[in-house]
């Protein structure tokens, strides 16, 4: 029981640390796995955990020319 509670209490000192990162960020998303993916909504008006990539193509050559993600 003493060692589940001491689980318990190191868990919640961890999820308040990851509270403020979360307030602190201008998206208030965070995540664990990966921190340049965002929660976006699809096609679908789904909500999935994905990358927002905008690039920029040259018509005549078909090769990128500007990447931001």
């Amino acid at each position: 029981m003493k060692d589940e509670l001491a689980w318990l209490q190191k868990r919640l000192g961890d999820l308040q640390g990851i509270k403020k990162v979360v307030e602190a960020h201008p998206d208030k998303q965070l995540s664990l796995t990966n921190p340049d993916a965002r929660l976006l909504k699809t096609k679908n008006m789904e909500r999935q955990v994905c990358y927002n990539i905008q690039s920029a193509v040259d018509i005549k050559h078909h090769l990128i020319v500007y990447h931001d993600g």
